[in-house]
């Protein structure tokens, strides 16, 4: 990944609003901030573009 990249990712308790700069993207913060979370968003987000492109069906 190249260039710069907006990212938002929500759910009905948080949401990330951030854009990413670089080839490499390493995620820090306190514990209990929130890099867990956001981590499994993305991947639930990307899992159900993925179910949906197998499918073949475009609902949003």
């Amino acid at each position: 990944m190249k260039g710069s990249h907006k990212i938002i990712v929500e759910s009905r308790k948080v949401k990330y609003d951030f854009v990413i700069h670089r080839n490499i993207t390493i995620i820090t913060g306190d514990s209990g901030s929130g890099k867990t979370v956001l981590i499994d968003l993305i991947y639930s987000m990307m899992e159900s573009v993925q179910k949906k492109i197998q499918k073949k069906t475009w609902v949003f």
